[in-house]
């Protein structure tokens, strides 16, 4: 039995709905019958040879409440487990699977100078099924490829900072300034202006 049926012991659903809910177990183990967790790592699954390591979320420094409650990824662990897949023999290739909208500014950059320097030891690719952007773009550019649907989000690499400040002593308002950086100067254009209209 699936463990959705364990749900609630009376149902109200359609029959052939049900059906297909009671075969959910055996559809599952016909198309994962070759899958199992690598070992000594936390997240990593491997498949006819290829480490599928996932790069989900917002992305930490280490792992911390805030990563279990957003689904994240902490670097410390991705750092750990692609250094096991790398190092396994029954690893053929590595393939990062990431849905990521980025997270911290300290970190990605070590992560991708280490998947960099592992090219060509095994062929290492990223996959994006819907969203790579800034330090998840940071670390998957590093792969020898990266594979992604048509309607996946991917790119911009660049730092946005805010910061916001009282524009006069006794003025309850706030002003927000932004500060990016150097390579993006186009990053934060003033959507009031033409050039953020376009």
């Amino acid at each position: 039995m699936h463990e959705i049926l364990k749900i609630a012991k009376y149902w109200a659903i359609e029959p052939d709905i049900l059906k297909s809910l009671c075969r959910l177990d055996e559809i599952k183990s016909l198309s994962f019958q070759s899958e199992r967790r690598l070992s000594n790592t936390r997240s990593v699954m491997i498949r006819d040879g290829t480490a599928v390591i996932p790069l989900h979320g917002p992305i930490t420094a280490r792992s911390d409440l805030f990563s279990f409650f957003l689904g994240g990824t902490s670097l410390s662990d991705l750092a750990k487990d692609f250094q096991t897949a790398l190092d396994d023999d029954q690893v053929k290739a590595i393939l990062f699977d990431v849905d990521s909208p980025g997270g911290v500014a300290l970190g990605p950059s070590e992560m991708a100078d280490a998947i960099f320097k592992a090219r060509g030891k095994k062929p290492i690719w990223s996959y994006v099924g819907r969203n790579c952007s800034s330090a998840a773009y940071w670390i998957a550019s590093a792969t020898e490829k990266i594979i992604a649907n048509p309607s996946a989000l991917l790119g911009s690499i660049g730092v946005v900072t805010t910061i916001p400040v009282q524009e006069q002593p006794d003025s309850e308002g706030y002003k927000n300034i932004e500060i990016v950086s150097s390579n993006a100067k186009q990053k934060r254009p003033d959507p009031r202006t033409e050039e953020g209209i376009a």
